[in-house]
């Protein structure tokens, strides 16, 4: 079990790279916010927001 846990962290922060990559090309560093990263995962269905890590 620990290890499928180890494994969703490490997918949940390689989305939370790529997208954060998306914005800033879009938006540009200084206005891209973790919020903005983490809704557009949750827009895209891959972030549960009822998580505690969501």
């Amino acid at each position: 079990m620990a290890r499928l846990r180890e494994a969703q962290k490490q997918m949940t922060r390689w989305l939370l790279l790529d997208k954060g990559l998306e914005l800033f090309g879009t938006k540009g560093s200084a206005a891209t916010t973790i919020d903005d990263m983490q809704q557009g995962l949750e827009d895209a269905g891959r972030v549960d927001p009822s998580s505690p890590a969501g």
